[in-house]
């Protein structure tokens, strides 16, 4: 799509690498080595597993989830508006290495504090199967945000070579920033942000489902109770899978969008001042 990036580009896409790289490290290493040990160790105790810590904990292991969701999938999706999916394969490998480095790492700090079980091939093997599953959702999001954008750049690129052959004004069907509202379907941007972030919130509410009918086919019927606490969880997945995560890479999008014409005006004013370069 681009054959040379300009001098703006090229450190707008250092930033971006640079971001995912710094908040993946940070997100997954404070679930590895504080998060996901405290609520082992909280549910595990008998003086503390009927209290709210261990649900505290795994309330930050679920926040951590949801941030590395934003942070991708909001850098991503810029980073291909922006440049190309060809341009955006070093984001798409980091998160595939926060991904190994999580599920291994956690596996890891498990077999440090508590011991090598003797099923602890088994446990790999597990880690193995939830990285292969977590790399098919982020390889789904990748697919979503380049056929999405593809399609409306494609049509936009069309009708303004028509306009220049006719000599007419070009005027764009598809604005992409600012954002005018929170969510705009007419927006390729926010349309593409809305169903990466609804991949997630399907993921954790399929998974939930699942457990919830093979508990009921197990123990039975519990009450209107379960069910209320139920609802309650699915409205939880609902607002942090989805919602919390699609209004994060809104944020997300708009930062490097304003760094980006930053850069831009940056560099055109250096290339534009010959003293620039002496």
């Amino acid at each position: 799509m681009m054959n040379a990036m300009t001098l703006g580009e090229r450190k707008l896409s250092r930033s971006m690498l640079l971001v995912l790289s710094l908040s993946l490290f940070v997100l997954i290493s404070l679930y590895i080595f504080l998060f996901a040990p405290l609520y082992v160790l909280f549910a595990n105790d008998v003086l503390y597993q009927s209290t709210v810590l261990p649900e505290v904990f795994s309330l930050c292991s679920a926040l951590v989830d949801i941030l590395v969701f934003s942070s991708f999938y909001g850098i991503l999706l810029y980073s291909i508006y922006r440049f190309s999916l060809k341009n955006s394969v070093p984001l798409i490998a980091i998160y595939g290495i926060g991904i190994f480095y999580k599920n291994v790492g956690n596996i890891l700090m498990t077999f440090a504090t508590d011991g090598v079980p003797s099923d602890a091939t088994e446990d790999l093997l597990t880690a193995l199967i939830y990285i292969m599953l977590e790399l098919l959702q982020g390889a789904l999001v990748v697919v979503i945000a380049t056929v999405t954008l593809y399609h409306a750049q494609s049509r936009e690129k069309i009708r303004k070579d028509a306009a220049l052959r006719a000599k007419k004004e070009y005027v764009p069907l598809a604005e992409f920033f600012p954002f005018s509202t929170l969510l705009n379907f007419k927006n390729p941007i926010q349309k593409a942000a809305f169903w990466m972030a609804s991949v997630p919130m399907f993921v954790k509410i399929g998974s939930r489902l699942i457990y919830d009918v093979w508990y009921t086919v197990m123990n039975g019927f519990a009450g209107i109770a379960d069910i209320l606490w139920m609802l309650l969880y699915y409205s939880l997945d609902i607002l942090g899978y989805g919602l919390i995560v699609y209004f994060v890479m809104l944020l997300l999008l708009s930062h490097f969008n304003k760094t980006d014409l930053t850069l831009s005006s940056e560099s055109t004013e250096t290339d534009a001042d010959p003293l620039s370069e002496i």
